[in-house]
């Protein structure tokens, strides 16, 4: 029965995780401590920002507004229609990420308002996370509404969460908010030819995958991210089959049934179009597939190709192309390795060169300096929520960091000068064009954009310099000397701007797919000059070659045609390209944004952080502790969660958060009571957790027992309460670059308790730890990263006591490749070390080998010295890729570990060792009922041995030499 009662109590708390608008108790991270806030409201908003940034913050107030009617309109919610106080919304205007998310426990809406420099959209960056943002607030408003609202009395803001998870999940949220911005705005994700590329190309080549593939991907085979899924298969049907109140339907079924709606989705697809949700996804991929067919047939014939790079034996795709006189350098990355820079001959023969970040410009050459540059972004050291665009260079040996703490975007050479166009853009929302000194960095010269105006690529053309930039009316290029137009705005995507022979070229899906094209910037004439089937980009002319990539079902690859074989035609930009469903989910829309109509906006006030420090935002009628949920151990949840009751709170800002609760459990003696509080605070530049526990059981008296062979450790009851608190304090060093995670986190911990030894002393304990960590990314079809290190040192004692001894230990780990791209291997090694000071020892780390009971680890701790090392080789097996029963469970494959641990111990007077080896096989899921997270499940078995094994078992200990245990994960 405890077992039930703590999966009864742990079922709401996972339903409020699994919400993908990160309806837990999530937070971004924290900005710099030195921000001061304010605050102003809109009718719906509470829009939150630095101090000194008002202008940015009423561009937001205003868009937020205006948006937030037309949105609600085909879901039959408008943003915060459930509540009476105001939504607050929180600007990190400190990010160089862009990024926005819905968060509800404690509900808010927080925009990294950065602009994106590197997903071209023609949509203004502010209006993107308007529409699409403000989506997921109304959708939101469904869990706190009519017949829920009794929830919101039981639990707070974290039955709205639960219930988005049960009624929802990730991909219909997420397309359903890209339906919506391709509804409301001429140039959302659902009208560029980059969105539903994969799919294209999928589907010419008969690979037709059903839903549950689309959604929750493969470890075998290349799966675009669940947008897209979710965007085919409401944006989809709602098209297709004419239902443009679909997404109203889903929601208003849930209330007609008086909240419990079991397969809602699939029922309300039934009911809108006659066909189960199996049968109308297929209807619409089958839509796409011979809409896209017709659309090849018209634009044919298409340009002679050979394939330069090699087939990959998983999906890969080469980005980034720059002529670097014998080859090509180019940007390669994929399912099984991190970005890299590399070296492509002639002959397609490759050569890696130097690992690269994430957020990365294309690499530039040039031939003034003979280096590359580019632009990666990279996190502030300490504020998560601080970051910075440098640029970097390569000279053919290593990487250099040009600039620090700036905020630049795509270099571009100059020819035949040593200076540097970048884009910037200043934390106020501006955007500039800046001239530098190519070898220091330096600035020389800059141009201001006009308001509402993005620079986004910057492009030298006979010695003049142009830009694309993103405007209200779309993307159009500009000369960057006074910002006049070249090539007038439209809702098209043009990116990737170089010069050849006195053009500007740059790759635009005009077409409906991605080709070249040439603007003669004197005469404003513009040419397309490739035709390709699925679209083609990163265009390098080299001699008499045009190279470029194009995607196909295997990767995106380096392919090239003669310059001779080139066909120019001219483009006309006054007809755009009419993408599938986008027209129809325009026009099935009640109501677009009126992007001029006023909007009143409250004066701006200070925003007190001390004031707003304690949000209570949640609460359970019975006691749980969160940690558990966390460390998703199913020990610890049984032994955290009970009858009583649970508080809690977070700030609107996420740098403060905990809880407080009350706990009653049975004991022996009768019901036992206690109180325990916790709390975490970020906004220090050390971070700070504290705890406290008060009750449960007698605070102890603890003795030495001697017997004639043994002594022991003993306690008996004081006749008070016991009452225990802790302070951790550790700052969380970043120092990730360059396509390497580098981190130091030092950690200091005090413990207090009114636990008492013999002499009557306090058996405060404080403990002190370093670690750190040098490792590459995980792609996505492997479980081990390529290649890293990490250690970890750390010591602990007693303050007020001798009893128990001081003791220290050593952890180093590691990753290496392993027989096959998929595989690794991590190894570990660990030294505990006792010092003899004290009579007992605590267990600091876990010696014993798996399979070992931990009542073992407690005896090892008693030896004067012990070492533990470990070696795992993990091997993805079999991918299955098949949903079972339905949506409950999508098993992507399985998961082979072989491990096997060796443990040696000694003191002066003895010493031995223990082994074990085996294995765990587990299967991976997609997910796991409503829990939209890879869930590991399955079985571990160990042999164990060893010198000691027998000594041991005599002495009593939990021994066995056949162990099997069951394998139970969440990567959240």
């Amino acid at each position: 029965m405890r077992r039930l009662r703590a999966i009864a109590v742990l079922l709401p708390v996972l339903l409020g995780l699994a919400h993908p608008a990160r309806a837990q108790f999530y937070t971004m991270g924290a900005d710099p401590s030195g921000l001061r806030w304010n605050s102003l409201d809109t009718p719906t908003y509470q829009v939150i920002y630095p101090r000194g940034l008002d202008s940015l913050a009423r561009v937001y107030a205003v868009a937020l507004e205006q948006a937030a009617t037309p949105v609600g309109g085909s879901i039959g919610f408008r943003p915060n229609d459930a509540y009476r106080s105001r939504m607050p919304v929180v600007l990190h205007a400190a990010s160089a990420y862009s990024n926005g998310q819905v968060t509800w426990t404690p509900r808010r809406l927080e925009l990294l308002t950065t602009p994106d420099a590197f997903v071209f959209d023609s949509t203004p960056w502010v209006t993107m996370l308007a529409v699409h943002e403000s989506r997921h607030v109304a959708q939101m408003q469904a869990g706190a509404a009519k017949p829920f609202r009794w929830l919101r009395v039981l639990g707070g803001e974290l039955a709205a969460g639960g219930l988005c998870a049960v009624y929802g999940g990730p991909a219909f949220l997420e397309g359903d908010a890209v339906v919506t911005e391709t509804a409301l705005t001429p140039a959302g994700r659902g009208r560029t030819a980059d969105f539903l590329e994969y799919y294209r190309v999928s589907f010419a080549a008969g690979d037709c995958r059903d839903y549950w593939r689309w959604r929750y991907g493969s470890q075998r085979y290349y799966t675009p991210d669940y947008y897209r899924a979710g965007y085919l298969a409401v944006g989809g049907i709602r098209a297709l089959f004419d239902v443009p109140d679909l997404s109203e339907r889903f929601y208003r079924r849930i209330a007609d049934h008086g909240g419990v709606a079991f397969s809602n989705w699939n029922k309300t697809v039934r009911e809108a179009t006659g066909l189960r949700f199996r049968d109308a996804f297929s209807a619409v991929c089958d839509s796409l597939q011979r809409s896209w067919a017709a659309d090849e047939a018209a634009r044919g014939p298409f340009l002679p190709e050979t394939t330069v790079s090699p087939v990959p034996r998983r999906f890969a795709e080469y980005t980034g192309l720059t002529d670097a006189g014998d080859g090509l350098f180019a940007v390669r990355s994929g399912i099984t390795r991190p970005a890299r820079l590399v070296k492509i001959a002639p002959d397609g023969a490759e050569r890696p060169l130097a690992l690269l970040g994430s957020n990365l410009s294309r690499p530039r050459y040039s031939s003034t300096t003979d280096r590359l540059y580019w632009s990666e972004v990279v996190s502030d050291a300490r504020w998560p929520l601080r970051s910075w665009s440098v640029l970097r260079s390569y000279d053919g040996t290593r990487q250099r960091q040009l600039t620090r703490r700036t905020r630049y975007y795509h270099p571009v050479p100059e020819p035949d000068a040593p200076r540097l166009s970048v884009t910037e853009y200043p934390v106020d929302g501006s955007s500039r064009v800046v001239l530098l000194d190519a070898d220091g960095g330096g600035e020389l010269q800059h141009w201001t954009a006009p308001d509402g105006m993005q620079v986004v690529e910057t492009v030298w053309v006979d010695g003049e310099l142009y830009a694309s930039a993103i405007t209200r009316e779309g993307t159009g290029l500009y000369r960057v000397s006074d910002f006049s137009p070249v090539l007038p705005p439209r809702p098209v995507n043009i990116k990737e701007l170089w010069a050849s022979d006195g053009r500007l070229m740059f790759t635009c899906d005009l077409s409906g797919v991605n080709e070249l094209y040439a603007l003669r910037p004197g005469s404003g004439g513009v040419e397309r000059l490739t035709t390709t089937r699925f679209g083609a980009s990163a265009f390098e002319i080299v001699r008499d070659t045009l190279f470029y990539v194009s995607l196909q079902s295997e990767g995106r690859l380096v392919r090239g045609t003669a310059l001779s074989d080139l066909r120019p035609e001219p483009a006309d930009f006054s007809v755009l390209p009419r993408y599938p469903f986008a027209e129809e989910l325009a026009a099935g829309e009640p109501r677009q944004p009126d992007w001029e109509a006023p909007v009143e906006l409250g004066e701006p006030r200070p925003y007190n952080k001390l004031a707003h420090l304690f949000r209570v935002h949640s609460w359970l009628p019975v006691y749980f502790k969160f940690d558990s949920v966390e460390d998703l151990s199913l020990a610890s949840i049984m032994q955290d969660a009970g009858l009583g009751a649970t508080v809690f709170f977070q700030n609107t800002l996420g740098t403060a958060w905990g809880q407080a609760g009350y706990l009653a459990a049975p004991s022996e003696e009768g019901w036992r009571h206690s109180a325990h509080a916790s709390f975490t605070y970020t906004g220090l530049y050390p971070v700070i957790e504290a705890g406290l526990d008060a009750g449960g059981r007698d605070a102890w008296l603890y003795s030495v027992k001697k017997e004639e062979d043994r002594i022991s450790l003993v306690h008996e009851g004081r006749g008070v309460p016991s009452v225990s608190g802790h302070i951790r304090t550790y700052i969380p060093w970043n120092f990730s670059s360059g396509g390497w995670l580098r981190g130091v986190i030092p950690t200091a911990t005090f413990v207090l308790s009114n636990d008492l030894d013999e002499s009557g002393a306090s058996m405060q304990r404080i403990a002190l730890s370093l670690r750190g960590y040098v490792m590459q990314r995980t792609p996505a079809s492997r479980v081990y990263p390529r290649l890293g290190i990490g250690a970890e040192a750390g010591w602990a004692r007693r303050r007020t006591t001798r009893l128990m001894a001081p003791s220290a230990y050593g952890f180093l780990y590691g990753y290496l490749p392993g027989l096959h791209e998929t595989h690794g291997l991590r190894w570990t090694a660990l030294l505990a070390k006792r010092f003899d000071s004290g009579t007992f020892s605590e267990v600091l780390a876990r010696t014993a080998p798996r399979g070992f009971d931990p009542a073992v680890s407690s005896r090892l701790a008693g030896y004067s010295s012990q070492f533990k090392g470990s070696v795992d080789y993990v091997m993805p097996l079999i991918p299955v890729d098949r949903a079972v029963l339905g949506p409950a469970a999508y098993l992507r494959n399985f998961e082979l570990t072989l491990h096997g641990d060796w443990s040696a111990f000694r003191s002066p007077s003895q010493q031995g060792s223990l082994f074990s080896v085996g294995a765990d096989l587990a299967a991976v899921l997609g997910n796991l009922l409503w829990i939209p997270y890879p869930t590991r499940i399955g079985v571990s078995y160990n042999y164990n041995g060893g010198s000691s094994y027998a000594a041991f078992a005599g002495q009593e200990l939990p021994m066995e030499r056949h162990n099997v245990s069951l394998v139970f994960s969440v990567e959240m």
